[in-house]
């Protein structure tokens, strides 16, 4: 398992790229250290990248544990909204981000669902 992080700047957002199985603790712990480091730019909307990814063991709670950690370091930051485009082009994936998804939907996260990255970048870009 692994969980990368690439900012791009020119675009002004950041990538993360997870692959293999994946628990939430996973998660959670690779973000807490990029919100230390000075890659991290909380005015940056995000891509997260599913597509080689497992994430199915994941339960419901653990989704409500991620987002309220992104939510209040955003917050901490002083974002009043995020955008986050998840490419998931697997059902497996889409189904449990489907929950996430819905738990985001009462926060500062403006989440969308997407199967191929270039679609999810238009959504975020607004082209």
């Amino acid at each position: 398992m692994s969980i990368r992080f690439t900012v791009d700047n020119k675009a002004g957002i950041y990538v993360t790229t997870l692959d293999g199985v994946l628990s939430e603790s996973d998660i959670r712990a690779a973000y807490a250290t990029f919100y230390t480091t000075p890659d991290f730019r909380a005015e940056l909307n995000r891509i997260i990248d599913l597509s080689n990814a497992d994430i199915t063991a994941i339960p419901p709670l653990g989704f409500e544990a991620i987002s309220a950690r992104v939510v209040k370091t955003m917050r901490q930051h002083g974002r009043h909204q995020l955008r986050t485009a998840f490419v998931v082009p697997d059902d497996g994936n889409y189904a449990q981000i489907e929950v996430y998804k819905g738990i985001a939907d009462n926060t500062l996260e403006d989440v969308a669902l997407f199967r191929d990255v270039d679609s999810a970048r238009r959504w975020l870009l607004g082209v």
